[in-house]
């Protein structure tokens, strides 16, 4: 089975990988999780997803990607392997009502 990796686990992120978990669509097991605040990926770990220690460590242990950063984080965190990556890609946008602001 494949393995999806998601870089970043806020809150976005964090309820599509608990749906894809609830769903059945795949196992914790097969998850891999990265933040740069790794105290947000404790709920993960406590499911089964595996927490990598590094982007890089979590690009080489994924088949699929799953991007739940900011869009102007998302070039800083392309790279060769990312692009032959599978990609899904979920980019946090703001709300309509932010935006006006």
């Amino acid at each position: 089975m494949k393995t999806l990796g998601c870089i970043g686990t806020g809150n976005m992120a964090g309820a599509i990988l608990k749906g894809v978990c609830a769903q059945g669509v795949l196992p914790a097991c097969n998850l891999r999780v990265f933040d740069q605040d790794p105290s947000k990926t404790q709920p993960f770990a406590a499911l089964g997803a595996q927490v990598c220690g590094s982007l890089r460590e979590l690009l080489d242990r994924s088949d699929m990607l799953l991007f739940g950063v900011k869009p102007q984080s998302l070039d800083a965190l392309l790279d060769d392997k990312a692009k032959d990556a599978a990609l899904v890609r979920y980019l946090a946008h703001e709300s309509d009502r932010e935006q006006k602001l």
